[in-house]
């Protein structure tokens, strides 16, 4: 019985190396690193600084007060571990300077953001959450980003801060956040302070648009749409994915057949248009509070983790199994014990 028990654990241990090893080369096979904050770096612009392409960069739940700056990098993955537990607060300055932002993207390609709460200081402030310049199919998901209100008093800003901006901006994805009380929700090249591209052709669907003052701004010619203002000279970018669109909290629709979506458009501009708008706010399930007991490990580590576990555990069945009689193994006579017999 010893040495069945000793035969489980060694096979235990070979599946378990086996499949740590196989998920680590899965992770690392393109030479990629993973970089945890603040274990490896003490702030996220350090471990930007230090990531190259295809790394990613776990932030550990936390409140991380520094301004984060991504230039000319592509392919990296900035992960925190929830919306609402992982905060990057702006710095605080006396006189906020135009374009200023808590995450600003600059000539960089295929970056993903997620799972941050994205907010100003309490006093002074910057004037953005996250200014995207001319960087391309970059995803922006799950993240809450709130409270940009304070005015950098300039008429080149216009006077207004807001939740996104973004210059010259084309290919990208922003899905799934909560944009609240900003005095812009997504500015769409207000100024081209930056960059004389437009932007445009950018995917914008299933977020929350709550209490902005505008919920979209544009380069020119303000206009009153529903009670707010909207500007209109936008270049062409996508407000639903052909299925879903936003929730705008001005949206004055109907939804007839109950099935979530307006049976009206909502218009942003003659360009841009919301053809499904969601009637009610989306209730995410990726918002989570402190002492919710969600993984601080990054997931490759979670999936061996689990797999150690529903290893361990079928290797215990199997010894439970043996030792009540369930399974029984045949005994093989040795030609000693034969030899035995036949005396």
């Amino acid at each position: 019985m010893k040495r069945v028990f000793q035969v489980i654990l060694l096979i235990i241990q070979l599946l378990m190396a086996t499949g740590i090893t196989f998920l680590w080369q899965t992770v690392t096979a393109d030479n990629s690193k993973i970089i945890i904050v603040p274990d490896d770096y003490q702030t996220i612009q350090e471990a930007i600084e230090a990531a190259t392409e295809g790394d990613t960069i776990y932030i550990r739940a936390g409140t991380y007060i520094e301004r984060v700056s991504i230039i000319q990098k592509d392919s990296i993955s900035i992960i925190g571990e929830g919306a609402n537990v992982t905060v990057i607060k702006g710095p605080f300055e006396a006189v906020p300077q135009c374009f200023d932002a808590v995450i600003t993207i600059i000539h960089s390609h295929n970056i993903l953001l997620k799972g941050f709460k994205i907010v100003p200081p309490e006093s002074g402030g910057v004037e953005g959450g996250i200014y995207i310049v001319e960087s391309s199919n970059c995803t922006i998901t799950k993240n809450i980003i709130t409270g940009f209100t304070v005015s950098c008093g300039s008429f080149a800003c216009k006077g207004l801060s807001a939740a996104i901006k973004m210059e010259g901006a084309t290919d990208n994805k922003i899905y799934e956040n909560h944009i609240s009380d900003n005095h812009v929700g997504i500015d769409l090249g207000a100024t081209r302070a930056y960059s004389v591209y437009p932007t445009e052709n950018n995917l914008i669907y299933r977020n929350n648009f709550v209490n902005n003052n505008d919920h979209v701004r544009g380069p020119t010619n303000n206009i009153f749409l529903k009670g707010r203002r909207v500007d209109v000279g936008l270049q062409k970018n996508f407000w639903d994915n052909g299925y879903e669109g936003n929730y705008w909290d001005d949206y004055a629709g109907e939804d007839s057949d109950g099935d979530g979506l307006g049976d009206t458009p909502y218009i942003i501009e003659e360009e841009n248009i919301d053809h499904h708008p969601l009637v009610n706010p989306i209730n995410f399930s990726w918002v989570r509070r402190a002492g919710e007991g969600a993984s601080n490990y990054p997931p490759y580590i979670t999936i061996a983790l689990i797999t150690t576990v529903i290893i361990a555990a079928i290797g215990i069945c199997i010894f439970a199994a043996r030792r009540s009689g369930f399974l029984k193994l045949r005994r093989k006579h040795s030609p000693k014990n034969l030899l035995h017999i036949s005396m």
